[in-house]
């Protein structure tokens, strides 16, 4: 039942075009915290 709910969902979503774009949008966020962190972290060795 909850397997049926999420591929409908999953279906639902890659036709959707704004999920997509938001869904960019957020992993690019990620990608610059990570690498705001990882320049942290280089620092604080220094």
């Amino acid at each position: 039942m909850f397997l049926q709910r999420f591929i409908l969902l999953l279906r639902l979503t890659s036709d959707n075009e704004t999920v997509k774009e938001s869904y960019c949008k957020n992993k690019s966020i990620t990608a610059k915290y990570q690498e705001k962190r990882t320049y942290l972290q280089q620092a604080e060795i220094k």
